[in-house]
Formats: C-alpha cells, structure tokens, sequence
C-alpha cells in the first residue's frame, strides 16, 4: 500500500506540477457492542479503510477522498 500511496503523490507532483502534495491512509479496527439494561445484546466487529489526498497547484488545493 505504501509503495502506491507514494506513487499517487509523484504523479500529482509530477504530472500536475504540483507545488505541494501529500497522502494518508488509515486502518481502523472497531468493536462495537449494543447493551440493553447493562447486558450485552450484539457485538460486532469491522475493519475499515480509507485514504485522502490533497494537491497545492498554483496557490488552488484540491481535497480528495
């Protein structure tokens, strides 16, 4: 993932003649649990996943997701 994510930022820098670019990526693992009168009713778990990018070219930012 990491090698791509740095791909991304050089064909925004290189290609758009970005001034400015960065990327990021994060990995969230969550648990969530539904109670009722204190009591654990459900639990579930999930993975999620996401990515932003944002390019400074001349002095107009573009926000990505």
């Amino acid at each position: 993932m990491k090698d791509i994510l740095i791909k991304v930022v050089d064909e925004a820098s290189q290609k758009f003649g970005a001034e400015y670019a960065e990327v990021r990526a994060q990995k969230l693992f969550k648990t969530m649990l539904t109670l009722k009168e204190g009591r654990v009713e459900a639990a579930k778990q999930g993975i999620e996943n996401g990515t932003a990018l944002r390019v400074l070219v001349e002095n107009v930012k573009v926000i990505g997701k």
